[in-house]
């Protein structure tokens, strides 16, 4: 009976000290359970972060694309009120159907200031104004209209597929 207790004793010791390691190790890794437990809400905030950053991109870029879509229906307004200027009888009119053309696209084009690069916002101002100018002969006007055609804000954008 004594050989059972005592074995029972030893039992008891050896259960003990393993519970005492295994809370050891429980211990020592706390912080990765910690870190497992927080790793769903990491998943879920960085997907709705890459959703919202996504979306916001697609808005900008439509913004942009429908403003110099804009400025380039303008620029055409203004080229075919040139136009009509060359082939017009009646000067005058014509000469203020271009000056409300290119009154309304220098307020697009300065709506949309942050589209130009200093450089270009200068070149672009002056050729409009260039343009309103009575005393420049209608080719000038006419190289004009070409060489705002070609800058930068004023070409479409290539279609991209945003990235999800």
């Amino acid at each position: 009976m004594q050989l059972l207790l005592i074995q029972t004793q030893v039992m008891k010791v050896d259960m003990e000290s393993a519970l005492m390691q295994m809370d050891q190790i429980m211990r020592a890794n706390r912080l990765n359970f910690s870190l497992m437990a927080c790793m769903p809400a990491v998943l879920v905030g960085s997907s709705i972060l890459s959703i919202t950053s996504t979306s916001i991109g697609t808005r900008n870029y439509r913004t942009r694309t429908q403003s110099r879509e804009d400025m380039r229906m303008l620029l055409g307004e203004a080229e075919r009120a040139l136009a009509e200027l060359t082939y017009s009888r009646n000067k005058s009119f014509a000469s203020g159907m271009l000056l409300y053309a290119l009154n309304t696209l220098f307020q697009s084009v300065q709506k949309h200031r942050n589209c130009f690069s200093p450089a270009e916002w200068r070149a672009v101002r002056l050729d409009i104004m260039t343009m309103s100018d009575n005393e420049v002969p209608v080719e000038s006007k006419l190289n004009a209209v070409a060489r705002l055609a070609r800058v930068k804000a004023f070409v479409p954008e290539p279609h991209r597929v945003p990235q999800i």
